[in-house]
């Protein structure tokens, strides 16, 4: 009997490892270790996952959050799509709303909210403000 495999555009849910015919899992949590890793060593650091159209970029990034937000230590996490954006200036602003949405809204982290709305509002003309004064 022939097994029934459909391919489909659609990134991985990585809750559901039965999806995972390509182990992007294995990937992904060696990808976890070496983001702890590096954070361990500095503050700042930079990744990119780069391959091909329908490599499993997304499917893989998926993974990765889902394992950095259980990690010990908080580990927050932001979707950003940069292709949703026609321009410099609303793919900067979009960025900056993106991490002011994933700040807690707690106390300790208003000051940042706040830096982050304040970085917007010196870069962009007053129209398209609205989201990100404040925090």
């Amino acid at each position: 009997m022939v097994e029934n495999l459909t391919l489909s555009d659609e990134p991985l849910d990585p809750s559901q490892p039965a999806q995972d015919r390509l182990d992007h899992a294995s990937l992904a949590q060696r990808i976890a270790e070496v983001l702890e890793s590096l954070r361990s060593e500095d503050s700042s650091s930079v990744l990119a996952l780069i391959g091909a159209w329908g490599a499993g970029k997304t499917s893989t990034l998926r993974s990765v959050a889902s394992r950095v937000e259980t990690m010990e230590g908080r580990w927050l996490t932001a979707t950003f799509n940069p292709w949703l954006f026609s321009d410099e200036e609303s793919l900067l602003l979009g960025f900056l709303k993106t991490l002011q949405d994933v700040m807690p809204r707690d106390r300790r982290w208003k000051r940042a909210r706040e830096s982050v709305g304040r970085f917007g509002q010196a870069i962009s003309p007053l129209g398209k403000l609205t989201s990100l004064v404040g925090g």
